[in-house]
């Protein structure tokens, strides 16, 4: 089905809420006027007390309509909302961690999680993770900076040509073009 540019299919009123809204049109536009009441389901209108009838049986569709037009607005904003949001908290952290201080109970009371101190570990847990640390450093080979100052050597030399050739050439090797 198409619609004119421009035109949204879920803002068209259709099914149940045309039929409503076209039998208020017709009880406010064309409503007998030599008739003072019409009777309904037993119960005797008038024109105004139709037309609020049809009103309050209608307003359902209405609310909904009104209702997914709020969500879909809001789902459009809802990027924009959550960073802005997300930012308000980390500001009010920020300054609460200034009032309370991070380790504070009070932060738990806003809806923060209070910083909690490291666990001392114990002298065998310490020894163990400076064995790890040491047998990482042989398996990856790693070296610290003194280690790599020991390593020296002679630098290797490179001459630029006037064509704009390059060479290098490390000490004790032949010319590498």
């Amino acid at each position: 089905m198409t619609n004119a540019a421009g035109l949204n299919d879920k803002s068209v009123v259709r099914g149940m809420e045309l039929r409503l809204d076209t039998a208020f049109g017709g009880a406010n536009t064309s409503f007998p006027p030599s008739v003072q009441q019409i009777v309904v389901g037993g119960v005797a209108y008038s024109q105004p007390d139709l037309q609020k009838k049809i009103d309050s049986v209608r307003a359902p569709w209405k609310d909904a309509r009104t209702a997914h037009a709020t969500l879909r607005q809001f789902t459009q904003q809802k990027p924009a909302l959550e960073q802005e949001a997300t930012e308000f908290l980390t500001m009010l952290k920020g300054a609460l961690v200034a009032q309370f201080g991070a380790e504070s109970e009070t932060l738990s009371h806003w809806g923060f999680k209070p910083q909690k101190r490291r666990r001392q570990l114990t002298s065998d847990e310490k020894a163990l993770r400076a064995a790890k640390a040491a047998m990482t450093r042989k398996a990856r080979g790693t070296k610290g900076k003194r280690q790599k100052a020991e390593i020296t050597g002679p630098a290797p030399t490179v001459n630029i040509g006037a064509d704009g050739s390059v060479t290098i050439q490390s000490p004790g090797q032949s010319p590498k073009p």
